[in-house]
């Protein structure tokens, strides 16, 4: 089915059912390599695995696409309509690996537990490096991005890819789109990186506590670069012009209306949570525990659950 979607992508003349198919051979190549990847590798996440692989191939497109720029106009469109559509389908990666909210890192370890976490610090590491790679080369395709500020923001995403996994992926996408001015595959993207380092606070590898301290020790680390590292004047530089679209990077200081906005809904998100969390207080601790009798019986179906009706009074 890959090699059929590929053909197709020649032979159809309408863009955006070329990209729909560079997205079907992006979700195909992640579904297939898991299964070829399992006879080298004995203990693995191989979904992880097969998500850096699409991307080492999404890569090898972006390249051909910029190392060719001369080359006839019809071969430039399908390459960059599997790019865009190769590249949508690895920003949406993490809805495979982690499941529809996203909420944890679904892993396919086996083994013992000291197996378990030996092959996992090995994934993270593998992670870790990919992040800082994509993290490395966007200053050198682009000038702007070579200040501390920059610097900051990238070792915050990857303390985070150690314990997420899939943002490896969304950086290295996130890497070439922004360097390649694929504005849209971008934006996409970025939202997709901050989905999922919200859901970090639903993983259950990390206390909650720790997990609470990181993200709030994230967050003012970035108020403080935002507040000092960030320079007051506007750049109006230019990304690389070997994009089909051109992005402009404008780098500046929250106006004192956005800063307001900003410190009243920080204000409202922190007044939330602790309602919330006195409202669970209290009722942990002048709440009624009630106590609901049941009797097993033998199921009808396993999968309806109506196995344990709740028993009547005097019943055994």
């Amino acid at each position: 089915m890959l090699c059929v979607s590929a053909a197709v992508v020649v032979v159809v003349p309408q863009a955006w059912l070329r990209t729909l198919l560079g997205a079907a051979m992006g979700v195909l190549g992640m579904y297939a390599l898991p299964r070829t990847l399992s006879s080298f590798l004995t203990d693995g996440d191989h979904k992880l695995w097969a998500m850096l692989g699409m991307s080492a191939c999404w890569c090898l497109l972006c390249t051909l696409a910029s190392w060719r720029p001369n080359m006839p106009v019809q071969r430039q469109a399908w390459i960059e309509a599997l790019i865009v559509g190769m590249g949508a389908a690895l920003v949406g990666s993490p809805l495979w690996s982690a499941g529809l909210f996203m909420f944890g890192e679904v892993h396919s370890l086996t083994g013992s537990e000291a197996d378990y976490l030996a092959s996992l610090n090995i994934l993270a590491s593998v992670a870790v490096t990919v992040t800082l790679a994509s993290a490395c080369y966007m200053p050198v395709r682009w000038m702007p991005l070579r200040a501390p500020w920059f610097a900051v923001a990238s070792a915050i995403l990857i303390v985070f890819t150690w314990y997420v996994l899939s943002l490896s992926v969304l950086a290295v996408v996130a890497a070439v789109s922004l360097t390649s001015g694929r504005r849209s595959l971008a934006i996409l993207c970025v939202v997709m990186l901050v989905w999922r380092i919200g859901s970090f606070y639903y993983s259950l590898r990390v206390p909650l506590i720790d997990k609470a301290m990181l993200l709030a020790a994230s967050g003012l680390v970035l108020a403080a670069t935002t507040a000092f590292l960030v320079p007051v004047t506007p750049r109006n530089n230019d990304a690389p012009a070997a994009a089909p679209a051109r992005i402009r990077f404008a780098c500046v200081k929250p106006t004192t209306p956005s800063a307001l906005a900003i410190l009243v809904s920080a204000v409202l998100t922190l007044a939330i949570a602790n309602v919330s969390i006195r409202q669970k207080g209290a009722l942990t601790t002048a709440g009624t525990t009630i106590f609901v009798e049941l009797k097993p019986v033998d199921p009808r179906s396993l999968m309806q659950g109506d196995y344990m009706p709740v028993g009547h009074p005097g019943e055994c």
